[in-house]
Parts: C-alpha cells; structure tokens; sequence
C-alpha cells in the first residue's frame, strides 16, 4: 500500500499536495460550526444587548462562511489532485499499452484504459483521499469535546464510535438480501423470457399452463425477496433511530445530572457535546466505507500498478535517417514451440540487403510466426535475430523495420493523421509517399470513416506501405497482403512492392504466380 501511495503521489505536482493538506486541516472544523455557535448563544443569555446581538451574528456568519470556503476548498483540492493523477496515470498507461507486450489482450488493454481506470478513481483514488479528510473531520471535534469536559467528551464520543457498528453489520445483511433479491428476479427475467419468447412452441403443444408453472413459481419467489428485503430495511433503520436515541439520550441525561448537581458543566457546554456528537458517526462510516471500497480494488489495484510500474525504454519516435541500410539480417539457430508442438529448431539464415526473400510453406508451418519474431511481436525460445550492419549486431531497430499485412489497422480520422499518426510531416513529402504507392488520387485532409470503411482492400494496404516509407524502413516484412485481393488487385500490390528500391523485403505468401522476382524462396515444413 505505501508503494502506491508513493507512486500516485509521484504523479502529483508537490503544490497541490501541500494545497490538500492545508486544505483538510482548514475543513476538519467542519461539524463544529452549528455546535460552536449554539454554544456561543447560550453564554450570552442574560447578557443581551444591541453590541453583543450584533457580534454574535458577524461571528456566526463569518463562521459559516469560513466553513463554506473550507469546504470548497477541500473537494477542490481533491478533485485537483484526482484530475493530475488520473491524467498522468492514463498517459502512462496508455503508453505502455502501446508500446509493451503484456498478458493482455487488445480488448482486456481497452477495459483497463477504460472501465478499470474508472473504478481505480472512484473506488480507490477519490476513497484513499476521503480518509485522512473525515479521520480530522473525526478528530477536531473530538479533541474540542474532551477539552471542553473529559467525562462527557469521552461518553459522547464513545457513543459516537459504537454507533457505526451495528449499522454496519445491519448494511451487510441488507446486502445479502440485495443479492438474493437480484439472483430472483434475474431467475424470474429468464423464466419469463423463455416462456413469452416461446409462446407459439407452447400453444402449438398444449402445454401454456403446465409451463407457466414455472414462471408463476418465479413470480412469487421474487415478490418474497422484496417483501423480506423491505421488512428488514424498515426494521434496520427503526432500530438504528432507537439506538442512536439510547447512545445520544444516556450522556446528555448524565450531562444533566451533574448540572443539577453543581459539577462545573455547564448547560451550553453540555448542548454543544451534544450537537457535535450527532455529527461524528458519519466521519466514522464514511472512514469504514472507504477501507471497505479500497480493499475490494485489490485486484484491479495490482493489475494497474504492474503496468505503471513498466519501464518504457522504446523510443517512438520515427526514423527520417536517409541511410537505414545494412549488411544482412542474421538469423541464428533459432528454436520456436507452442505448447508440444515444434515451429522451428535451430534455424539459421542470412537475408542480404537489397534482397527479395519469399517465406512459403503449409498452412500452420510458421510462415508468419517467422515474420513476428523478426519484429519482435513474438519472442522466441532460443537464438537470436539481428540486423548486421559494419560486422556489429544492432538486435532489430525499430527504426529498421516494417510490417504490412493483410488487414492493416486504419484509424479514424483524415489520410494525414493516417500517414503521420500525430508526428511532424511536411506535407510535399506526405504527397511524395502517396504518389510512390500510387495513391495520389487520395487528398491528404480525406476523412476515413469507421477504420477504413470507405477505402478498398488494395488502398487499405498501400496506405500501410506509404507508412513504412515514409519512416524509411529499410526492411519490410509482407503477410499474406493479397490473400483477400482479387486477381488484378494482386498484382498491383505485388508489382508495387517490387518497385520499392533500396529495401529489404521478406513476403509470406501461399500462391505466387512468378517466383523469378524472389532472390532467395524459404519453405518452412510443418515441423520446422
């Protein structure tokens, strides 16, 4: 817990976490208010004039305007400090979403970003910060109630702290039969669902009334759980009025007591213990209820904190180097399984640069396993795969390499974005790329609509190769980018990619019709 709490606090400019504290402090006064100026009205019984008539009316009303502000003051300095976390948090996790392999899949990743994040702030962040804010709330007026008579401070306040107790454990069986009540009506939701839904099937057999059975059965189970839940609802919350009146009554009769019997308490101290008591159970519940609410975040707490706690070293940023080039592409000894099954066992293989490699093979084989440990997209069990440039081994930059498949992601916006996804293009040389991959009848500020709907198949994948150029990748790996193009469309993408000069391209296909244009052909058998 103080590793997180470190970590959120990281993410927090220092200002506003001293603002918050001083903030709280300011507030913790805040259910002393009514009782301070109760108290005050009762001294000056007897001692009433125009003068302290008047000042008791500024005190009061500067009193409550302080409180005001203090309260302000407080939730927006919460809110603050949930507003720079969160944004903070968010950027780098969507970050390393992005750019990490995690053990989650792209839809698993999408409901951290989203539905988890959203719980994280109002179930654990905004609840962590609640704490120390209603335990000053709690403890101010304590320390005040004790300074002003220890006894009955003490009994009000022990009262106070009771009270929360049996309401708890009543909230718990409410809870229970909350559950139970939705478990029925979920039963009756399904009876009713099949039996209306399956109407003609039980006119055509014969059968409505013996099926109805079960619905009607459904029917008052249901009702029962509400009539139960609601009977004990009333009678949790006649009992809470009776305790709280017998935890109240008690002290303020003792309170009463030692008046009567001259014990130096007066009347307006004891009304002002009294006022203030009725305030502190709700700091008290609200303290519990915010333990309770970050205890049930555990999960989803771990689950967001190894992710922040990811290193990002990858550089994002796009490679404009004019001279990618390099020696070859080192493939050595490389070893693949999944689960028993064998992809490839020391594998070796030099790619030269400049050359047109063709991976073929059976379905199942490897073929785009082989693609995705070049890129890094999958890791291997054994070996290694490294660009070679100069007789050094640079592993394989991301600036390097390209990946075009099938079915590129399109994003929602204009081909601009598309092209440069928010880095800094000059629009002569975004033109240029379009035109390279025949591509030029497309205005930069066209709107794609639902990720590509409205381009075609073979535009799709040209706008992926646009990308790759653009960013001057010298090795490009190609995945079966025909296999949903026609005949025609084929061939305009294949004839397209090998007039792209300067490049290394590594193409897994199923049917070739020319195989001339290959340097080098890899068949991968089914074992490897």
């Amino acid at each position: 817990m103080f590793k997180e709490i470190k970590t959120i606090i990281h993410y927090v400019p220092k200002v506003k976490m001293a603002l918050f504290v001083l903030s709280i402090i300011a507030n913790s006064v805040l259910n002393l208010a009514t009782a301070l100026i109760v108290q005050n009205a009762t001294d000056i019984q007897g001692k009433t004039n125009n003068h302290n008539i008047f000042l008791f009316g500024i005190v009061s009303m500067l009193l409550y305007a302080y409180v005001s502000f203090a309260y302000f003051f407080a939730n927006y300095m919460e809110d603050s400090i949930i507003y720079s976390a969160i944004t903070n948090m968010k950027q780098k996790l969507l970050k390393v979403l992005v750019l990490k392999k995690t053990k989650y899949s792209n839809s698993e990743k999408i409901s951290i970003f989203t539905n988890d994040m959203q719980l994280f702030s109002d179930r654990y962040l905004m609840q962590l910060l609640d704490i120390p804010s209603y335990l000053l709330i709690f403890f101010i007026p304590l320390i005040y109630m004790v300074s002003q008579n220890r006894l009955m401070g003490l009994l009000f306040v022990i009262g106070s702290i009771l009270l929360p107790i049996p309401q708890s454990l009543l909230n718990r069986k409410l809870n229970d039969l909350g559950k139970k009540l939705s478990e029925k009506r979920a039963q009756l939701l399904s009876a009713a669902s099949d039996e209306i839904n399956g109407r003609t099937t039980l006119i055509n057999n014969e059968n409505v009334d013996s099926a109805l059975v079960l619905g009607n059965k459904k029917i008052k189970e249901s009702e029962k759980a509400l009539f139960y839940s609601n009977i004990f609802l009333f009678i949790a919350l006649s009992l809470s009025m009776l305790l709280k009146g017998v935890i109240q009554v008690i002290p303020f009769a003792i309170g009463l007591f030692l008046i009567a019997n001259g014990d130096g308490l007066s009347f307006s101290i004891l009304l002002a213990l009294y006022l203030t008591s009725q305030q502190m159970g709700q700091p008290i519940q609200q303290v519990l209820m915010s333990l309770t609410h970050v205890q049930e975040m555990k999960n989803i707490r771990k689950k967001i904190f190894d992710l922040l706690f990811i290193k990002i070293d990858l550089d994002s940023k796009p490679s404009l180097k004019e001279n990618n080039t390099f020696d070859y592409l080192d493939i050595s000894n490389l070893s693949k399984n999944f689960e028993d099954k064998t992809i490839f066992k020391d594998f070796n293989k030099k790619i030269y640069f400049g050359s047109r490699v063709l991976v073929t093979g059976e379905s199942g084989s490897g073929k785009s396993t082989l693609l995705k440990m070049i890129s890094q997209e999958i890791a291997m069990d054994y070996g290694d795969i490294s660009i070679v440039k100069k007789g050094e081994n640079l592993g394989i930059p991301v600036g390097y390499v390209g990946f075009v498949s099938q079915e590129p992601f399109i994003f929602n916006g204009s081909i601009k974005y598309n092209l440069t996804l928010g880095q800094d293009f000059n629009d002569r040389i975004l033109t240029d790329t379009l035109k390279k991959v025949n591509l030029e009848e497309i205005d930069l500020e066209y709107m794609i609509q639902n990720n590509g709907e409205n381009l075609s198949g073979g535009q799709k994948i040209r706008l992926e190769l646009a990308r790759v150029l653009l960013r001057n990748k010298s090795l490009i790996l190609v995945d079966e980018v025909t296999a949903s193009l026609d005949k025609k469309n084929s061939k305009k993408i294949r004839d397209l990619i090998y007039s792209l000069s300067g490049v290394t391209i590594i193409e897994v296909a199923h049917h070739i019709d020319d195989e001339s244009r290959y340097d080098n052909i890899i068949t991968i058998g089914k074992e490897g």
